[in-house]
């Protein structure tokens, strides 16, 4: 373990996980803040070697077990699929690795979200910058054909708030909702980050990140921008033409 290997024989195909996140980067498999991330990480674990070959399209990698653990951390194995590349591990780190997934990494995602919202609220509750008003009487609305849908206590709140956020399209392709002889309007998500680009509260580059984010989720209706495409036409690598 204190002793350097003489692999010069196999340098031809030996690569760093380095090489390979910047690959992911050219075939639009990574942001540019998460190639950066993977950068940082992978700086401090791993040098280069001094022949690595060139990774081409349709490659098969064959991962040892630190590439396989290095990709799971920067959450980037299942985009080695998207890049073209074909990804070779031993049976036994398939079947760990399955588990991880399985049961330690997405329990521990979901109890951090979770954990995360929870803190968030406590946070803004006891500070008064959350206020948190009285569930809606089933019993008091005997004439509402579903008094419990999931989107039935929001328009009960409509009338005290100055503006409804709500990604649901069946009802934000409308524009407000009444209520009273008033009207309160209604926003998405995509409307409400671009209002915190607007005061400083995140820079373009991170509004970016999260609308890509939120069509990794499944939200299907993000529509493209003239300047996200131009954005990412410039931070793309041109080769050969």
């Amino acid at each position: 373990m204190e002793e350097e290997a003489d692999l010069g024989s196999h340098g031809n195909v030996l690569s760093n996980c380095l090489t390979v996140v910047r690959k992911l980067g050219l075939k639009g498999q990574i942001t540019a803040e998460e190639e950066k991330r993977a950068r940082d990480y992978l700086q401090l674990r791993e040098a280069a070697w001094p022949n690595q070959p060139n990774i081409g399209d349709g490659a098969v990698l064959y991962l040892d077990d630190v590439a396989v653990s290095s990709f799971l951390h920067l959450n980037l194995l299942d985009r080695l699929k998207g890049a073209g590349l074909t990804a070779i591990a031993s049976p036994n780190t398939i079947s760990k690795t399955n588990s991880v997934i399985a049961y330690d990494e997405i329990s521990e995602q979901i109890k951090n979200v979770i954990e995360r919202l929870r803190h968030s609220l406590n946070r803004g509750i006891e500070s008064g910058q959350v206020k948190v008003d009285r569930m809606c009487n089933v019993h008091e609305q005997t004439n509402q054909a579903t008094p419990d849908h999931p989107t039935f206590g929001m328009f009960g709140l409509a009338a005290r708030c100055d503006a409804v956020i709500i990604d649901d399209r069946h009802i934000n392709q409308h524009s407000n909702i009444d209520h009273d002889n008033a009207q309160t309007p209604i926003f998405s998500t995509l409307d409400l980050l671009h209002d915190l680009v607007r005061a400083g509260t995140i820079s373009e580059l991170e509004r970016l990140d999260y609308r890509t984010t939120l069509r990794r989720a499944g939200y299907w209706f993000v529509p493209l921008e003239e300047r996200e495409v131009e954005r990412f036409l410039d931070l793309a690598t041109v080769t050969e033409g």
